[in-house]
This record gives structure tokens, C-alpha cells and sequence, in this order.
């Protein structure tokens, strides 16, 4: 055994790089968490420091083998924190999830009660008065997906606004703004928007 320890041998399987080139046939290597080869016949050609007894192959024949899949528009903001092993993306090959989508994000706002269309994210209550609170709890809840969190707009209403059926006044729009810059800050990819709900249809798109 190597001091880099066990190594991964995907053989044979059909490769889908994500460059947009052909799919090809061929074999990749993994050591720990990272890739350490992508090419053909690999076995016969294992980096320096790695036997062929360090090497746990396995048989990728009639299978592909990609990157990781982005899903790009979920509600999982709340989900990747209470069931964060999130077995129905993985065993989809989804290995990153944006969160925030519509205008709907969990944070930043603290309610005990989540009203419309908030409740699309399965919280009863939402807890998170920043961006910085919310990504805390992820690296606590350590969920098996990378997660890239936006801010909804209907959410900057909600914790901006005593009432949404109209646009926000001149100080409620700077609050909201304050409010999205923190949230940048914090680690926050952008935005969201979802102007057809009716708590944010008022708002002008400008």
C-alpha cells in the first residue's frame, strides 16, 4: 500500500468531460477526493507512488463517467438541511444544487410562520436573519451537495415590507438593497426574482 493510500480505478466507461468534445472510451483515476488521471489504459500507466495493489478498479463498461451535475433551479433550501445526504439528487449524479430560485430564498428573513409563496421550501418557520446565518447552518448540517445559494426578492419583501401588494417605498428598497449586499458579502452567488407570485407582483420590474 502506498502512502497516498487506496486508489479508485474507473476502466473502460464512456467519458463525458464537460468540454463539449465526443464522448470517448476511456479510464479515470481517483486518489482521495481528487482526480489524478483521465486518460486511456491507465493501469498500465499509474502515476508515480501507485502499484497496481493500491489500485481498487472498477468495471465502468456500459457506463458513463461525467463530472457532477448542476441543478440549476431547485427549492432545496431547506431540504439540504434536513436530509443532507439528499439520496434523490445524488443518485442522479447531481452533485451541486442552486438554491434561492423564483425569488424564494430561506434567508435573510426570521419569521415563526412562513407565509406564501415562502412555504415552497418545506419550512415551517424561517430562522435565518442572514446570509451568514443560513450558510452556517449548511457547513453544519454538511450536506453531500455543494450548495450555491441566491437571494429571492419576494424574501427582501418580506423582510423589508409591512405589506406586499404594492411597490416598496423609496427606504424599504434601500433596506432590501442592504439587506441583498449583506447577503453578497456573506457568500451569496445573486438574485433571484419571481414577479408572477403575488407577493411580488407589485413590484415593478426595474
Amino acid at each position: 500500500m502506498s502512502a497516498a493510500g487506496k486508489a479508485i480505478l474507473l476502466e473502460a466507461g464512456l467519458v463525458v468531460d464537460g468540454s463539449g468534445d465526443p464522448a470517448w472510451t476511456g479510464d479515470l483515476l481517483l486518489r482521495g477526493a481528487r482526480i489524478a488521471a483521465l486518460g486511456v489504459d491507465l493501469r498500465a500507466r499509474l502515476p508515480d507512488g501507485l502499484t497496481p495493489s493500491d489500485v481498487e478498479r472498477v468495471d465502468c463498461r456500459a457506463r458513463v463517467i461525467a463530472p457532477g451535475f448542476i441543478d440549476a433551479h431547485t427549492h432545496d433550501d431547506a431540504s439540504v438541511l434536513h436530509d443532507p445526504l439528499c439520496l434523490p439528487k445524488l443518485s442522479q449524479g447531481i452533485t451541486t444544487v442552486v438554491t434561492g430560485n423564483c425569488g424564494i430564498s430561506l434567508a435573510p428573513y426570521r419569521t415563526p410562520r412562513a407565509g406564501p409563496p415562502l412555504t415552497l421550501l418545506g419550512a415551517q418557520a424561517f430562522e435565518y436573519a442572514s446570509m451568514a446565518a443560513y450558510r452556517a447552518a449548511v457547513d453544519a448540517a454538511r450536506p453531500a451537495l455543494n450548495v450555491a445559494a441566491l437571494v429571492g426578492h419576494t424574501t427582501l419583501r418580506y423582510a423589508s415590507m409591512q405589506a406586499l401588494d404594492r411597490a416598496a417605498s423609496a427606504d424599504e428598497l434601500a433596506r432590501m438593497q442592504a439587506l441583498l449586499d449583506d447577503c453578497m458579502a456573506d457568500g451569496a452567488h445573486g438574485m433571484s426574482s419571481g414577479l408572477f407570485y403575488a407577493e411580488a407582483f407589485a413590484a415593478p420590474a426595474e
